[in-house]
């Protein structure tokens, strides 16, 4: 649902660049994942868990949802070119 709504944010907004303004919209959200999970977990579980624990952890979820971005911006393209 997240990769829905940001390619039609890209469409709607008629952004010039989306395949890079989703690469860093990625990348926020992976920064943000890791500081929620930083947040949560000692309150949810009592102990840090998640990526903060693992340097590799941090490293493959920013490239993860940088190249899952990365893709949300290549197919608005494609659909940006179908649609017009």
């Amino acid at each position: 649902m997240i990769t829905i709504v940001w390619i039609a944010a890209v469409l709607w907004k008629n952004v010039s660049r989306p395949v890079s303004t989703l690469f860093y919209a990625g990348v926020a959200y992976g920064i943000f994942a890791i500081v929620i999970s930083a947040v949560m977990s000692p309150i949810v579980t009592g102990e840090l868990q998640g990526p903060l624990t693992h340097p590799f952890g941090i490293v493959s979820v920013l490239v993860t949802n940088a190249i899952w971005g990365t893709a949300a911006g290549v197919i608005a393209v494609v659909l940006k070119k179908a649609i017009n």
